[in-house]
């Protein structure tokens, strides 16, 4: 009897370990998108307060989601100074976000997610006009 409750106890706890890292690595594209967001809108406050966004902002933003693991970024931006206050500015951002994820027991396979951030507000800039 104790060796037959000693293999079901290994098989349970394998069984546990096998879920508990399923359930841990669907959690990584939804960090990964939710540092997507705070990044973009960090670039947004910057575009409201401005009344857009420098090149040499863009080539930041771009920097910033590389290190995040995105690929193929597209940025779509009002230019500095190109919005008065009043006027709607639209940030669209998109990027290829590439993990490895746990599909089976033991298989993994690659997979893709698009994360987009596509947001319009209304410029705050002051103008002395």
């Amino acid at each position: 009897m104790g060796v037959s409750r000693a293999i079901v106890w290994g098989m349970l706890v394998t069984l546990f370990l096998c879920i508990s890292v399923m359930m841990v690595e669907y959690f990584v594209p939804l960090n990964a998108k939710s540092q997507f967001d705070y990044i973009c809108r960090g670039y947004m406050i910057k575009a409201e307060t401005y009344g857009g966004l420098s090149s040499d902002d863009v080539d930041k933003l771009k920097d910033e989601l590389g290190e995040l693991g995105l690929k193929n970024i597209e940025v779509d931006y009002p230019n500095i100074n190109s919005k008065k206050k009043g006027q709607d500015i639209n940030l669209k951002v998109e990027g290829l976000y590439s993990y490895n994820q746990i599909s089976g027991i033991i298989v993994r396979k690659d997979k893709e997610l698009n994360f987009v951030y596509d947001i319009s507000t209304v410029s705050k800039r002051v103008t002395n006009n």
